[in-house]
């Protein structure tokens, strides 16, 4: 833009404090007789030109779209893969804005950033996706539902950021944390074991710590999948995303905070074999299961073979519940994935696989497990890691 201004007198301008001139090309006087520069206190003087600055400065706005997340777009029951970034726009508000950076910080601290090759002209905005992961191609759900997380964008006059929340959509008893340099996925589930006492006068072999260290030690060996057993289910221990190999290890931690509900741990020593159930909270048609079985809680029966072991699988099988009826609903859970009726729990013609796994949460109608090549299915590994899914807010 160009301005010319001609006056045919005199042009006197009086100012109270500093007058700046600033231009990014030349400043030209011109005179018939003479130029006069006066310093009354100290003189003249020339030096290097201060960088120039817009009169507009070119602000950016910065704003979180809220949705659900869930990394690597890991499906849900349904097979629908869920949203796998989360869309913050960015928008030039005066002027266009370049040479811009965008930062998520948890905490103050930069988690993750991104240079913005783009101009973004006046009004206009644009959409950056992230996946979640931090610079270090890492991803840990906590860091969403600890602390606060900022989008921040520098480069313009001024900054600009949102401050966002995110809270666990589903259950608030998972925690995932995926490293995308080894491709292993570890997992915190928080259960909530309480002494349910003794059944019998004799006295218990294994203290309520016992029984509690047997029911973790279940959980992680039946609910990972992590190629610990590859002599046994040759190239199937892991889990497939996007066409990806993932190692899944689970561990479980004793928890009053974000736990799931009470589960009894139970010492039986009587000759008479007492049934572990977990009805949960069922309602509806299935409300009637409450007076049948006692709710929620896993017997360790004394009498039995292998007893430590068969504990261990049991345990595991019973709070998985918990975690397939997250996935999968009522129905997926208390039928045992089809392998059992609904309401009576009776099992179905179902054999036990002579090779390959053997489902943890099937009945098979053989009547018992091949405990070296149980563990939980790929399907609910995955739908463990989908019970994470968040919902930013």
């Amino acid at each position: 833009m160009t301005r010319t201004r001609i006056v045919g007198g005199k042009i006197i301008e009086t100012t109270g404090g500093d007058y700046n001139i600033y231009t990014k090309e030349n400043i030209i006087y011109s005179a018939a007789t003479t130029i006069t520069e006066t310093g009354v206190e100290k003189g003249v003087s020339y030096g290097k030109p201060i960088t120039y600055t817009s009169e507009q400065n070119p602000e950016v706005e910065v704003k979180i779209i809220k949705n659900t997340f869930l990394p690597l777009g890991l499906s849900n029951f349904k097979e629908v893969a869920e949203n796998k970034s989360i869309n913050i726009e960015v928008k030039a508000r005066n002027a266009k804005a370049e040479n811009l950076t965008f930062y998520i910080k948890h905490n103050g601290t930069i988690v993750f950033s991104k240079k913005i090759d783009e101009t973004i002209n006046p009004g206009e905005k644009i959409t950056i996706q992230w996946n979640g992961f931090s610079d270090s191609k890492i991803y840990d759900s906590s860091i969403f539902t600890e602390g606060e997380l900022t989008a921040e964008v520098t480069g313009a006059n001024d900054n600009a950021k949102d401050t966002f929340k995110s809270k666990y959509k589903r259950v608030k008893w998972v925690d995932v944390k995926i490293d995308n340099n080894t491709m292993i996925i570890e997992v915190t589930l928080r259960v909530n074991l309480k002494d349910g006492g003794a059944i019998g006068d004799a006295v218990p072999k294994y203290s309520f710590s016992d029984l509690e260290r047997m029911t973790l030690e279940g959980l992680n060996t039946y609910w990972s999948r992590n190629k610990t057993r590859l002599t046994l289910i040759p190239s199937s221990d892991f889990v497939t995303i996007n066409g990806q190999q993932y190692l899944v290890t689970v561990n479980a931690i004793n928890s009053s905070q974000d736990a799931m509900d009470d589960i009894s741990l139970i010492y039986n020593s009587t000759a008479d074999w007492k049934r572990s159930s977990n009805p949960g909270s069922v309602t509806g048609v299935l409300s009637f299961f409450a007076n049948i079985f006692v709710p929620e809680r896993v017997v360790f029966n004394a009498q039995q073979r292998d007893e430590e072991r068969d504990f261990k699988l049991t345990s595991a099988h019973e709070i998985g519940h918990e975690i397939i009826k997250a996935f999968g609903g009522d129905g997926y859970s208390y039928s045992h994935q089809g392998s059992s009726t609904l309401l009576t729990q009776q099992q179905k013609e179902n054999p036990l696989p002579s090779t390959g796994e053997n489902n943890l949460m099937e009945y098979y109608s053989d009547a018992y497990y091949d405990y070296d090549r149980t563990l939980a299915t790929e399907k609910d590994v995955l739908g463990l890691l989908w019970c994470s899914i968040l919902k930013i807010k």
